[in-house]
C-alpha cells in the first residue's frame, strides 16, 4: 500500500506554527531569566527516575516543556517522542497534542555559528551526522526546530503490540545523572568547571565556579546564564565525537534472576527482590510482551502454621489499602501493551499450576480511577505469567521466613482491629449498663405504682 503523503502547510498555518512556536521559545527564554524558576525546575527533575528528565533532554528544553505543561495544568514525568513510545509498546492517545522541544534536524551551511548555542544535546539515538564539527563562517553546522514530544500521561498501552517492548530502565539516583547531564551541556559549548568560595560564571575565560561537589542548582544556574546571553555572544554547542563504545564484560551469574516457563508463550525472566520484614516478594519481570513487577505474599498467614494461600498484586505494593493507591503503584505490570491494576488473590499454594485464565483477576487502566476487564488473550498470558512465578515461589526455601514475617504484619492488623472492636464492645456495654439501670429503676417505680392498690403516689 503506497505511503499516504502529508499535506504541506500552508502559508498562513506556516506562519501561525512559527508564532506559536516564538512563543513557546520566549517563555522558555524567560524562565532561565529567573534564577527561582531554574532553581523549582531542577529540584523537580532531581525527583523523577526517568532517563528522559534527567539524562536526555538539554536545560533549555526542560524550561520549554516546564512551561507548556504549567499553561496546560500537566505534570510531567516520562517523556518521549511518537517513536519513542512506539518502542516502548504505547501510542499516544486520540485528541493529544504534542509538547514543542527544539531538536537537531540535519546540517547545513552558516556564516555563523551562534544563533543555535545552548540548544538539544543530541539524543541517544542520534548518529554522528547530527554533531556540529563547525570551524568557523562557512562550515557545515547542526540545523535545529521544533519537534512534538509527548508525557506517558499522553500515551496508552497498544494491544497485542508485536514484538518485545523496549524496556527503560528507571534511573537509580536521579540526582547524580542531572549533575552529570548538566555538567556534559557546559562542558559541551567549551565551559570548564572549577572550585572556589562562591559561584559564578566568566564568560571571558569561559569557565563556572562552583562548590567541591558541584550541586545541580549551581550547575543549571550556570548553565542558564549561559543560555540567556545575547545571541550574538552565545558559544557555539561542540560535541565531542563519540568514542566507539568498550565491548562490555561478561555479567556475573545473578542468582536472583530466574527463567519463567510460560507454557505455549515464549519464556519470559525475572529479578527477584524480597522484603524479609513483611514477608513481600517483588517478582520484576522481562519477556515477549511481558514486564513490569509482581508482589506476591501469603495470604490469610495467620489462619495457618505454613503458606497455604497466595495473592498477587500489579506493581510494587507496599501494604497501603487504598482504592486508588492501586493505580498509583510503581511499575505496574504491561501485558500485551495494557497496563494492569489491581491485583488477584485466593490462590491454593497446592494447585499453583493449575491456574488458568478463570482463576485471574485482571483489569485494565481507564484513566486514574477506572479501569475495565482486559481482552481474553491477555488475560491468558498474565495467567501464564502468574503461574510461572507462583510455582516458582512455592519451591523457594525461605518460605517459613516469609510465612511468619507476613503473619507477624496480619497479626499486629487483626490485633488493632481486635482491640478497636473490644473498645466498642466495652463503650456498647457501659452504654447498656446505664439503659439497665434507668429500665430497672422505671420499672421499680411501676412496681411500687401497681402494688398501691388504695392510693396511686406518681413521682415527678
Amino acid at each position: 500500500m503506497a505511503t499516504r503523503r502529508r499535506r504541506p502547510y500552508s502559508p498562513e498555518e506556516r506562519a501561525a506554527r512559527d508564532a506559536a512556536d516564538n512563543a513557546i521559545n520566549a517563555e522558555g527564554q524567560a524562565l532561565l531569566a529567573d534564577p527561582a524558576a531554574v532553581a523549582a525546575l531542577v529540584a523537580r527533575l532531581a525527583t523523577l527516575p526517568a532517563p528522559s528528565m534527567v539524562c536526555r533532554y538539554s536545560l533549555r528544553n526542560h524550561a520549554l516543556l516546564d512551561r507548556q505543561a504549567a499553561a496546560r495544568g500537566m505534570t510531567l514525568t516520562d517523556v518521549g517522542s511518537v517513536k519513542d513510545w512506539n518502542l516502548r509498546g504505547r501510542s499516544i492517545r486520540k485528541g493529544e497534542t504534542g509538547l514543542r522541544i527544539v531538536a537537531p534536524k540535519g546540517r547545513e551551511q552558516a556564516t555563523t555559528s551562534a544563533d543555535d548555542a545552548i540548544t538539544e544535546a543530541p539524543e541517544p539515538e542520534h548518529g554522528p551526522e547530527h554533531q556540529d564539527n563547525s570551524d568557523g563562517e562557512g562550515a557545515a553546522r547542526t540545523r535545529f526546530r521544533m519537534v512534538p514530544v509527548f508525557d506517558i500521561s499522553q500515551t496508552i498501552g497498544i494491544e497485542d503490540f508485536e514484538g518485545e517492548p523496549l524496556i527503560v530502565e528507571p534511573v537509580a539516583d536521579p540526582v547524580a545523572a542531572l549533575r552529570d547531564s548538566l555538567t556534559a551541556q557546559l562542558e559541551r559549548v567549551g565551559y570548564q568547571i572549577i572550585t572556589g568560595a562562591a559561584p559564578a560564571v566568566d564568560h571571558a575565560t569561559r569557565t563556572v565556579t562552583t562548590s567541591d561537589i558541584p550541586t545541580v542548582d549551581e550547575l543549571a544556574q550556570a548553565l542558564a546564564a549561559i543560555a540567556t546571553l545575547p545571541a550574538d555572544q552565545r558559544p557555539t554547542y561542540r560535541p565531542e565525537p563519540r568514542p566507539e563504545p568498550a565491548p562490555e564484560p561478561a555479567a556475573p551469574a545473578d542468582p536472583a534472576r530466574v527463567r519463567l516457563d510460560l507454557g505455549k508463550y515464549a519464556d519470559a525472566h525475572a529479578r527477584i527482590r524480597t522484603d524479609y520484614t513483611t514477608g513481600r516478594s517483588f517478582y520484576t519481570v522481562t519477556g515477549p510482551r511481558v514486564s513490569g513487577t509482581f508482589t506476591v505474599v501469603p495470604q490469610f498467614p495467620t489462619e495457618s502454621d505454613h503458606v497455604h494461600m497466595l495473592t498477587i498484586d500489579y506493581g510494587e505494593h507496599d501494604g497501603t489499602r487504598s482504592y486508588d493507591y492501586r493505580f498509583r503503584r510503581p511499575d505496574r505490570p504491561v501485558i500485551n501493551g495494557i497496563d494492569l491494576v489491581g491485583g488477584s488473590g485466593g490462590f491454593d499454594a497446592a494447585t499453583v499450576e493449575q491456574i488458568t485464565a478463570r482463576n485471574v483477576h485482571c483489569r485494565r487502566t481507564l484513566g486514574p480511577h477506572h479501569d475495565a476487564e482486559v481482552p481474553a488473550r491477555t488475560r491468558e498470558r498474565t495467567a501464564a505469567v502468574i503461574r510461572a512465578i507462583l510455582c516458582h515461589y512455592m519451591t523457594r526455601d525461605d518460605l517459613p521466613a516469609l510465612h511468619r514475617a507476613a503473619a507477624a504484619i496480619e497479626a499486629r492488623n487483626l490485633r488493632r482491629q481486635q482491640e478497636q472492636g473490644a473498645a466498642q464492645l466495652t463503650a456498647r456495654i457501659s452504654e447498656l449498663e446505664a439503659e439497665r439501670a434507668e429500665r430497672a429503676a422505671a420499672a421499680h417505680r411501676y412496681a411500687d405504682i401497681a402494688d398501691d392498690t388504695e392510693q396511686l403516689a406518681f413521682t415527678v
